[in-house]
């Protein structure tokens, strides 16, 4: 049965994902591929997808190719999403990810998208308005292609607080740090976003918990920083905890940050504390690494990762 919460996931810059497997990668050489695979991709269809797959409705929304559409719908309608995109004339960009068996690395070669009309960007803007009035959670996820302003999600963000809308920023770049400075109630980001918004690089433990003690003093409420093979470390302004998980044989990373994402929504939009909705997404992010397609899970696999999943608190 599925659980009715009112999410809204967001994703500007889709792909179409085509993911290359080998054994090793061999610089200016041939590579002979293992498996290869193609997928509708992008960070908020990716979260979506896991919201479906974790039997959440949500609504995703966004922009993508006419040719694109249909499939696209299709495949979010197979896990019970609705979809609330724009469809534009523009081709959908591709993205080429491979994935390095012998290191469990992977190397993404993306596309930057086509620029956005004005027009498109109006339907847009129109539809996430009335979409905004009839629902309680907005995930703003992923890049932002050329013709939408950088500020972009600032202003979605500023607009969400004036209706009592709940945001989760996950971006990069100058959309990230726009966003940032509108205060989102959740920041999920990795270790190298959170260096771009502070403009250094951020290496250790200790400074990443006091990043992320700077950035709540702006009055971010929660914040979770992916930090790869050391784990995650979140605070809701009042304590920091920190995320051990168990090792899994890889399948593919695409997504498992858009997992995580999914998973923090879904258990705080039932009211889970902060820490176990720490180690609730962190398992399924980790769930996530064992399917090629990104957001995707086995069931049993989460239940094993999730009873092998610590969480403690960090003394301050």
């Amino acid at each position: 049965m599925n659980i009715s919460i009112n999410i809204i996931t967001l994703t500007l810059n889709p792909s179409i994902d085509y993911i290359l497997t080998v054994d090793t990668v061999s610089l200016c050489n041939k590579n002979i591929l293992t498996d290869t695979q193609l997928f509708y991709g992008g960070k908020g269809i990716n979260t979506a997808f896991a919201l479906g797959k974790l039997g959440i409705q949500a609504t995703a929304a966004g922009l993508i190719g006419a040719q694109d559409l249909a499939g696209l719908e299709e495949k979010l309608s197979t896990v019970g999403i609705h979809s609330a995109f724009v469809s534009i004339n523009n081709a959908t960009r591709s993205a080429y990810k491979i994935m390095e068996t012998a290191t469990n690395r992977d190397t993404e070669f993306n596309q930057a998208g086509t620029p956005v009309r004005k027009k498109d960007l109006e339907k847009l803007e129109s539809k996430l308005g009335m979409l905004l009035n009839t629902h309680q959670w907005l995930a703003l996820c992923g890049s932002i292609p050329a013709g939408i302003p950088k500020n972009f999600y600032a202003s979605l963000i500023e607009m969400s607080k004036q209706l009592g809308v709940i945001t989760c920023l996950d971006a990069s770049g100058e959309p990230l740090k726009h966003g940032v400075c509108a205060v989102p109630d959740i920041l999920h980001i990795n270790r190298s976003e959170l260096g771009e918004i502070l403009s250094r690089e951020i290496t250790s433990t200790p400074e990443t918990i006091s990043a992320i003690k700077n950035l709540q003093e702006t009055g971010i409420g929660k914040v979770v920083i992916s930090m790869g093979s050391e784990g995650t470390l979140g605070s809701n302004g009042e304590n920091i905890w920190q995320v051990r998980v168990p090792k899994v044989e890889i399948r593919g990373l695409t997504g498992a940050g858009d997992a995580m994402t999914a998973g923090l929504i879904a258990s705080l939009s039932q009211g889970k504390s902060f820490a176990e909705s720490l180690r609730f997404s962190s398992a399924l992010a980790t769930a996530s690494t064992q399917k090629m397609e990104p957001g995707d899970f086995d069931q049993d696999n989460l239940e094993d990762i999730l009873g092998k999943t610590i969480v403690q608190e960090i003394a301050l």
